[in-house]
């Protein structure tokens, strides 16, 4: 039995779940950064200078279940999310307009949002609010003692959140940034590639000629997600029941290469077959992510069971809020996590010091996420959307609404006006007088 996951809008709500998933990881991988280095680097990378602070550190480096807690490989996911999801509604209706109005929203879609946790980012260090100094001490990461270690500058933040971050990637003020640049211009590679080959005989071959030229960079993971969203549509795949066997091992296959390791040394790990590849200039890492994150998408889209799980209520709720949950989440765990990490330390000793600032944490993020999308991340939404339909000349720049209030308003005036006018014009009566 099959059937199609698709909500009445068009959404596919597993793929708001695996959004969720994949933003949880990251937070994870941010904090397993700052007090278990080891666990994501390796022992033996030279440009970490972190000491191993739990026995089995090693044990989870260069391990399949490291995918589980892989920012990379979640920002992978987020890639091919990204060409999918943007490209599937123009495959479905073949309306141009559609492609259009998404064009004309990502700009302030992913501006507003970026600019608003820049801010106050710059907030946080202006007001000496941080104490990873402390922090870095104890753990003796210098990566973590290195972390805003700079001086702050308004106009330099305000550049970065309108202009830099989409241009240049990497952000000193909030470093998860350094994927917006890729999410921007991977988008209009998907629209520029839409809007031009979409309807010709030979995209098959402009696919493959876009995925030579894009090879070996993350705009890669967009190509492959349109392509997978172009099949998905004229192929008409939907999610059926498969045998335990096939979900085993897509899910055992992802999670293998979404956990290929930070570090250049495989030797000694499951990934030493990938030594091959070594005297090539291919980054390795990046591919086998890529290709972990379009098995996990295309078993998400085509695999029920998963697609079941990932539909859950809680999970959707967890994609719905995870743009805010990715862009509040590190300043808070550099500011509040490793305080409270600090305080306890010497208490309950590291470990478990760890655990409590990491448990403290939980609903302070959770808290953040839910205040930010509110306050901003829906609102950026709203704005966007406005533009381009004002772009598209579907509104008017000033609503309707506002422009009839307005004509009331002073067409009330006016009455007001003329009406004291005349009053001061007609002639005082005796009676009137005192």
């Amino acid at each position: 039995m099959k059937t199609d996951r698709r909500t009445g809008g068009g959404r596919f709500l597993e793929l708001e779940g695996l959004r969720g998933i994949a933003a949880l990881a990251v937070v994870f991988s941010h904090a397993i950064s700052i007090f278990y280095m080891q666990m994501l680097h390796g022992p033996n990378e030279p440009s970490i200078a972190s000491v191993q602070h739990m026995r089995f550190e090693d044990n989870l480096y260069a391990n399949p279940i490291a995918a589980l807690w892989s920012g990379t490989f979640a920002v992978a996911i987020f890639f091919v999310l990204s060409g999918f999801v943007l490209s599937i509604g123009y495959f479905q209706t073949g309306k141009v307009d559609i492609l259009k109005k998404i064009a004309a929203k990502r700009y302030f879609r992913l501006m507003i949002p970026a600019l608003v946790s820049i801010l106050i980012c710059y907030a946080l260090i202006a007001l000496s609010l941080s104490s990873m100094q402390s922090a870095a001490a104890i753990i003796q990461s210098d990566q973590l003692a290195k972390a805003w270690d700079f001086t702050p500058s308004i106009m330099t933040a305000l550049y970065d959140g309108t202009v830099g971050v989409f241009i240049g990637g990497a952000n000193s003020y909030n470093p998860v940034l350094w994927t917006m640049a890729v999410e921007f211009l991977g988008s209009f590679m998907v629209f520029a590639t839409l809007l031009l080959f979409s309807d010709s005989r030979y995209r098959a071959l402009v696919y493959a000629v876009l995925l030579i030229a894009l090879f070996n960079t993350w705009f890669m993971a967009f190509i492959i997600g349109m392509i997978f969203a172009d099949i998905y549509t004229k192929k008409r795949i939907t999610a059926g029941k498969r045998k335990w066997y096939v979900l085993v091992s897509v899910l055992a296959i992802s999670l293998y290469l979404g956990g290929y390791p930070y570090g250049e040394d495989l030797s000694h790990t499951l990934y030493a077959p990938f030594s091959i590849f070594s005297g090539l200039n291919i980054d390795m890492r990046m591919l086998s992510l890529t290709a972990a994150a379009t098995l996990l998408v295309v078993g998400v889209l085509t695999i029920v069971q998963v697609a079941n799980v990932l539909q859950r209520k809680p999970i959707r709720l967890l994609g719905k809020y995870s743009f805010s949950l990715y862009l509040v989440h590190l300043p808070i765990l550099w500011i509040v996590t490793t305080q409270i990490f600090v305080w306890f330390s010497d208490l309950l000793g590291y470990n478990a010091a760890v655990v409590a600032s990491l448990v403290l944490t939980i609903p302070i993020v959770w808290l953040a996420t839910l205040t930010f999308a509110k306050f901003v991340d829906f609102k950026a939404v709203a704005f966007s959307s406005y533009f381009a339909d004002v772009y598209m000349g579907k509104r008017s720049f000033v609503p309707k609404q506002a422009l009839y209030r307005l004509r009331v308003a002073t067409k009330a005036m006016s009455g007001i006006t003329l009406r004291r006018f005349s009053l001061m014009r007609r002639p005082v009566l005796d009676n009137e007088v005192d």
